[in-house]
């Protein structure tokens, strides 16, 4: 998938802007682990590279919206958006919402193995 982006598991992140407009976005930056302090806490005050990086995500995302319509997003890819990411959920499998099982019942079901 072109526009799917995936980031390692534990990757931290600062959250820049958020756009609750008719296509919603979230601005992200990746924090190095110099960002981070011993106790976990972040510096939520605006720095430097915040700046950096909303500048460039500000200029992807307007190129973005002039850009000419893309491809619809192919069938077999389609259950990934089915909810929010990384919490477990059945998609219509039978299985009860959250619970592992209905996740792997619905997974089971998508590959023909039910």
């Amino acid at each position: 998938m072109p526009s799917q982006v995936l980031f390692l598991p534990g990757t931290n992140f600062k959250v820049l802007r958020v756009r609750a407009d008719e296509r919603r976005e979230v601005l992200l930056r990746e924090l190095s682990a110099a960002e981070i302090a011993a106790d976990g806490r972040v510096e939520v005050d605006r720095v430097p590279l915040d700046d950096i990086a909303l500048t460039g995500l500000e200029k992807a995302s307007a190129a973005w919206q002039r850009a000419a319509g893309g491809e619809d997003l192919p069938a077999g890819y389609r259950h990934r958006f089915a909810s929010p990411p990384g919490l477990i959920a059945a998609a219509g499998a039978g299985g009860s919402r959250g619970s592992a099982d209905g996740a792997v019942a619905s997974l089971a079901a998508r590959e023909g193995r039910s």
